[in-house]
């Protein structure tokens, strides 16, 4: 999943520059079929969301900001004829393979509107009806119908408006205050084509053979990047929609950006982003209460989909790509040497590889404490023992180097989990190294644990404490609904240590005094919807607080060199 999202936002990019790269003008005028739509909710909206922020922050006046602005370029007239209460809209359509542009503002009165912004747009020259300013390179044509300004890049774009153009923007104006949507279809073919070429092209001109890899790991890694092409070529094909959207959510008082996309009903990418229907966690307990941060991943993929077998394939690529490195450090001594350590690595990516062929990608992390904290980080595996045999060969190996810790395996055993220990001093050193002996005790209390399917490895002192919570927790856990990947910090903690190290820094003390109160989390989760999937990254009212209050203390202090 996280690819095909990684995937579709390069593929998004490279859409919209071989679109307008290639833009120029028509005599029609067809948005029915959009390749382009943005939104935004309406000029009231925005002052309303700048002046909430602006109370949160203890800047209660932050839209009379905007409006003092306006009014300084607009010698006093702000946007005068302007409808503050209904939204804005932009279109991007095709009439064959034509580029059709139709914005469209509410207004009262377009011709005060223009005479607000003269000072900016110049004074507009109208005729029949159709207004024409100078904005940049190219002419604007403007009219006003039905109590809108329409806009296009050409008079005879404005020949047949909407009665109610706030239909063409399918809802996302009430979803979001600001939206961008990309009609992935409504692109014509050759479009579409001249982005997959442009792709081929630079990744098949930077795929060169590299120093001192071989024929055999050189044609290894050709084919794979072949079948990575032929797959993005797909997507591009069956991608329908791809939303970008932003709102600040007064009534629930936290902000979201979401990213979404979806796939044509019924093809293959469809079926892969139906294919990676998360089952129940194993692994459920790295969602710990009151964590410092979390983060919970279960994702799978059926065997034979391609997602999976690309997944195998370049694991293939780097398994050879680590091996052929192992030969070449010579730090690592004699040949007998570096054949174990390869016999261990190759213990260690039998079991990884093993594990990805099953398909599922079930783990997580979390972070626990005040300072010092405590960090767990594991996941299911398919084989938790011959993982700790390499492991165990790694360290009787690591051992001959002086000053190496002792490690003490089978230390105890929790429910069929055997923990290994070993306690790490920090050096002394410089303001570094005292950090982290703060941030993770001095020493490092460091535990890996094996179970048949499992392993865990943390760092802190409460190390083992937290792998039990995590196991318990994840034996207890019924819930079959978590979303593929959820990730959530919360920032109270961190930034109450990090202005603990720097006591003499203002801006740090003012935004860990402003998270107290809690409500200081922001979450990024990665959910399925019809044919698709879709990611939010969220902040909590808290998290406003503090970029309202940074934003003003580094307006008052000249910059943000306060927080260095």
């Amino acid at each position: 999943m996280k690819k095909s999202l990684l995937s579709a936002q390069a593929v998004a990019l490279l859409l919209a520059t071989a679109l307008f790269s290639h833009a120029g003008l028509s005599q029609a005028q067809d948005l029915s079929k959009p390749i382009l739509t943005v939104s935004l909710s309406g000029y009231k909206e925005i002052k309303s969301d700048l002046d909430f922020i602006g109370k949160l922050s203890g800047n209660p006046d932050m839209s009379k900001s905007l409006e003092g602005a306006l009014a300084l370029v607009t010698q006093g007239q702000g946007l005068a004829g302007l409808d503050e209460n209904r939204p804005w809209g932009a279109l991007v359509g095709f009439d064959g393979i034509q580029p059709q542009v139709l914005a469209f503002l509410p207004v009262t009165d377009m011709k005060k509107l223009l005479g607000a912004l003269s000072g900016i747009i110049g004074e507009a020259k109208t005729a029949d009806g159709v207004s024409q300013i100078q904005a940049g390179p190219m002419p604007l044509f403007l009219k006003e119908a039905d109590g809108w300004a329409f806009i296009s890049h050409n008079a005879e774009g404005l020949a047949k408006l909407p009665k109610d153009p706030t239909k063409l923007l399918n809802g996302l104006e009430k979803q979001y205050d600001i939206a961008i949507r990309l009609g992935v279809q409504n692109i014509p073919e050759a479009f579409r084509t001249l982005a997959i070429d442009q792709i081929k092209l630079g990744v098949e001109g930077g795929l060169q053979q590299l120093p001192n890899e071989t024929d055999q790991q050189y044609e290894m890694r050709s084919k794979l990047t072949e079948k990575q092409m032929d797959a993005l070529a797909t997507m591009i094909n069956e991608l329908n929609e791809v939303t970008i959207g932003f709102s600040i959510d007064q009534e629930a008082r936290k902000s979201f950006f979401d990213f979404s996309m979806t796939a044509v009903a019924g093809t293959k990418t469809a079926k892969q982003f139906a294919s990676s229907t998360a089952k129940p966690s194993k692994m459920a307990g790295f969602i710990l209460p009151g964590a410092v941060a979390s983060l919970h991943i279960n994702s799978n993929y059926e065997p034979g989909t391609e997602d999976l077998d690309q997944m195998v394939g370049m694991f293939k690529t780097l398994r050879a790509q680590v091996e052929n490195e192992i030969d070449k450090e010579n730090g690592l001594g004699d040949a007998q040497v570096k054949g174990v350590v390869k016999g261990v690595v190759g213990e260690v990516m039998d079991v990884i590889e093993a594990t990805v062929k099953k398909g599922s990608m079930n783990g997580g992390a979390v972070v626990v404490g005040e300072g010092p904290f405590t960090a767990v980080v594991g996941g299911f595996v398919a084989d938790g023992s011959k993982l700790e045999d390499a492991v165990k060969k790694l360290v009787e190996l690591a051992k001959k180097e002086p000053g190496f810790p002792e490690v003490k395996f089978d230390a105890e055993t929790y429910k069929d989990v055997r923990f290994d220990t070993v306690a790490i001093p920090i050096p002394e050193g410089g303001h570094e190294t005292e950090v982290l002996g703060k941030a993770l005790g001095n020493p490092v209390q460091g535990v890996a644990a094996f179970g048949k399917e499992s392993v865990f490895i943390a760092a802190g002192p409460k190390a083992s404490e937290t792998i039990k919570l995590v196991i318990d927790a994840s034996a207890a856990s019924t819930s079959d609904t978590l979303p593929p990947v959820q990730f959530v910090v919360s920032l109270g903690p961190i930034m109450k240590f990090a202005s603990q190290q720097q006591t003499d820094n203002a801006m740090l003390s003012t935004l860990a005094e402003g998270l107290k109160g809690g409500k200081d989390h922001v979450s990024f989760t990665v959910k399925q919807i019809s044919d698709g999937m879709s990611v939010r990254l969220e902040a909590e009212e808290g998290v406003l607080t503090v970029i309202g209050s940074a934003a003003k203390m580094a307006a008052s202090q000249g910059g943000l060199d306060s927080l260095n």
